[in-house]
């Protein structure tokens, strides 16, 4: 507390220099008791007696409660304002891939080296453990012309401390697997899947904003030059 109760006074009117009269006081040739002096100015004088000490009392009271509002209000709302605080549940951070949970739809396309394109129907399913931060995929695509789908699984982690993710990645029906590192933000997945096959690797980019999200996948050594899938989520 910055002052005691006896500075009141001097806190509600900086200006004025207040002092309670001792019972006795003489002033022009008389016992009078003063209600206080302020520097240019003369308070008008009030005779002790009953008039007097109720006078008092009245002022003690009314300044007293201009104290508690000053002094008081702020502490206690501060107060409040901490309890509220420490009773409100912080919220939890979700993991990279916490967004991505669930089904997805959509349809997609491969461009093939020569050029040529061919139509696809995907549906997706993303199961995320590990507080968002571990993620498994299933993604298989039905061409518009028939003919073996693809079929495409990957288990991949989300490494906090490294920033980065790591993990395998498989195609089912033509045979093709690899792991994959890369790096991953809130909304954009890039990383390169080294195969088995020496000759053989695939680069993914995912890219997912809300409910929308896009697939694409770049593969070198086979004669196939770009597979692009939108998905909705369900």
């Amino acid at each position: 507390m910055c002052c005691s109760r006896g500075d009141y006074a001097a806190i509600v009117s900086p200006t004025a220099k207040m002092r309670v009269s001792r019972p006795g006081k003489t002033h022009s040739g008389g016992p009078h008791l003063w209600a206080g002096e302020r520097k240019g100015a003369t308070f008008n004088h009030m005779p002790a007696g009953p008039g007097m000490a109720a006078a008092q009392k009245h002022t003690g009271m009314v300044m007293a409660k201009l104290w508690n509002a000053h002094f008081f209000a702020a502490p206690v709302a501060a107060c409040v304002a901490v309890v509220v605080l420490l009773a409100a549940p912080a919220a939890s951070a979700a993991g990279l891939f916490s967004q991505m949970d669930g089904d997805w739809r959509g349809k997609g396309s491969v461009i093939y080296s020569g050029g040529q394109s061919e139509g696809m129907t995907c549906k997706a399913t993303y199961d995320v453990t590990d507080d968002g931060n571990k993620i498994k995929q299933d993604l298989t695509c039905a061409f518009a012309s028939g003919g073996a789908p693809l079929k495409i699984s990957s288990d991949i982690t989300y490494r906090v401390a490294a920033g980065v993710i790591n993990g395998y990645w498989r195609e089912g029906s033509y045979g093709l697997s690899g792991s994959l590192i890369g790096r991953a933000s809130r909304n954009k997945i890039t990383a390169q899947v080294s195969t088995t096959s020496a000759n053989l690797s695939v680069s993914v980019e995912v890219i997912t904003q809300g409910g929308q999200q896009t697939v694409t996948l770049r593969p070198t050594g086979l004669d196939v030059q770009e597979v692009r899938v939108n998905l909705s989520k369900r």
